[in-house]
C-alpha cells in the first residue's frame, strides 16, 4: 500500500475554540423534500466542518420527468461548474459543484482535484483525486458548500457570498500533520 499523500498547506494548529463560519441567519426550504435535510437551530451558529458529519446522499433528479435539472434550475454560479484556488503553493480545485436553487441541495458530488507545487501547467496531472460527500447549508447572507473528504485534506468549508457567486474569499480547508489539524485559508473562484 502507497504511503498516504501529505501536503502541507501553511496553515494554524486549529485549538478546541472553532470560531463560526459567518453564513448570516439560515434560510427556511420551500421546497418539499422527501430526504429529510438537516438544520441547525436558527441561534445555533454554524461550526468547522471538523465538528459535522456528511449527510450521505446521491444525484438529485427531477421527480416529474426523471431528467438532469435544466442550469435555470442552479444557483448562481453553482451549476455543474469548477471552481479552484491555491492553498500554499498547491491547486486545490473541485468539477461538478451544483446546487439546487430550490431548497440548496447538492444535486451531485464534486470531484476534488489537488496538485501539489502547481506552477501553472495545463497539462499537469492531479497527485489527489477523490468524489467527496457534499452538505449544504443556506444562510440570508451566503451558502456554506461543505466538502468531506478523506485524503490529504479532512474537510473545506466553501463559503459564497450570495451577492457574488464568482469567489469564495472567505473559506476554509483543514488538514492533518503530525496528528495536529490545521486550517488555512482558502479563497477559491468560479472558472467555468
Amino acid at each position: 500500500m502507497p504511503d498516504p499523500l501529505i501536503i502541507d498547506f501553511g496553515g494554524n494548529p486549529v485549538n478546541e475554540h472553532v470560531r463560526p463560519v459567518d453564513i448570516g441567519k439560515l434560510a427556511e426550504s420551500r421546497s418539499f423534500s422527501i430526504i429529510p435535510t438537516a438544520r441547525a437551530a436558527e441561534d445555533d451558529p454554524v461550526t468547522s466542518c471538523m465538528l459535522d458529519r456528511p449527510r450521505i446522499s446521491n444525484g438529485v433528479k427531477s421527480l416529474s420527468s426523471g431528467k438532469e435539472y435544466a442550469t435555470s434550475d442552479y444557483l448562481p454560479g453553482l451549476y455543474d461548474t469548477s471552481w479552484a484556488g491555491t492553498v500554499n503553493g498547491h491547486l486545490v480545485a473541485f468539477t461538478h459543484i451544483a446546487v439546487l436553487r430550490d431548497g440548496g441541495a447538492p444535486s451531485r458530488k464534486p470531484q476534488l482535484l489537488i496538485y501539489q507545487d502547481y506552477r501553472g501547467d495545463n497539462k499537469a496531472k492531479p497527485n489527489y483525486t477523490d468524489t467527496p460527500e457534499v452538505n449544504t447549508y443556506r444562510g440570508d447572507k451566503a451558502l456554506l458548500y461543505r466538502v468531506f473528504t478523506s485524503g490529504p485534506v479532512r474537510c473545506v468549508d466553501i463559503v459564497i457570498p450570495n451577492s457574488s457567486a464568482r469567489e469564495a474569499p472567505a473559506s476554509t480547508l483543514y488538514y492533518e500533520r503530525s496528528r495536529k489539524v490545521y486550517s488555512a485559508a482558502y479563497a477559491p473562484k468560479l472558472v467555468k
